[in-house]
């Protein structure tokens, strides 16, 4: 935006459009206030969204939740992830890949991934998708065995069918599915 000839601030177009500006336009020092403050806004919100970002990876999801709770307004919001998606800042992908990454070293089951990944943010089919991609039946099987033999002596002075359902019931809430289980389970029984 110019103004007497000489460039007064770089507005974007979202702003110009909103406000009904165009080239010769003769506008108020109440609108050239109002198109500073939502420029500004806009400045604010992005530099908290970096700031985020600067700690960790974040989906666009999270990034949106945490600009609206600041109290920014849903068009800043917007513009704001927009503009961090272009320069490749936000990319959900491959903030997907880089925690799934993280969580397959905690011995949690399929829904478990996809629950984990879904609350932070990213959408229910991408994580199932990557998910499925990442974690063959056999490796989520090796999981479950794995946790199995870490709490072997904790439920070992239970009968054996309190015993069972025990681990049935601690591997369903580490997200386990539900035949793998019954396999794992099930092998166990046969050693």
């Amino acid at each position: 935006m110019y103004v007497d000839g000489a460039l007064f601030k770089e507005v974007d177009e979202a702003v110009v459009v909103r406000l009904g500006l165009h080239e010769g336009m003769q506008i108020d020092a109440e609108q050239l206030a109002q198109v500073a403050a939502e420029e500004e806004e806009v400045v604010e919100a992005q530099r908290a969204a970096l700031r985020w970002l600067e700690r960790r990876s974040r989906s666009r999801a999270d990034l949106e939740r945490r600009l609206k709770n600041k109290g920014y307004k849903t068009d800043v919001v917007d513009r704001v992830l927009q503009r961090l998606t272009e320069l490749g800042l936000i990319d959900d992908v491959c903030h997907a890949q880089l925690l799934l990454d993280s969580l397959l070293k905690r011995n949690l089951g399929y829904y478990g991934l996809v629950e984990r990944l879904r609350r932070d943010g990213i959408a229910a089919e991408l994580a199932r998708q990557l998910v499925s991609e990442r974690l063959a039946e056999d490796v989520e099987a090796q999981h479950a065995r794995q946790l199995i033999d870490r709490l072997a002596g904790k439920w070992e002075s239970l009968p054996a069918r309190q015993r069972y359902r025990k681990i049935y019931d601690y591997l369903r809430r580490r997200g386990f599915r539900d035949d793998v289980i019954s396999d794992v389970l099930a092998a166990g029984a046969d050693d």
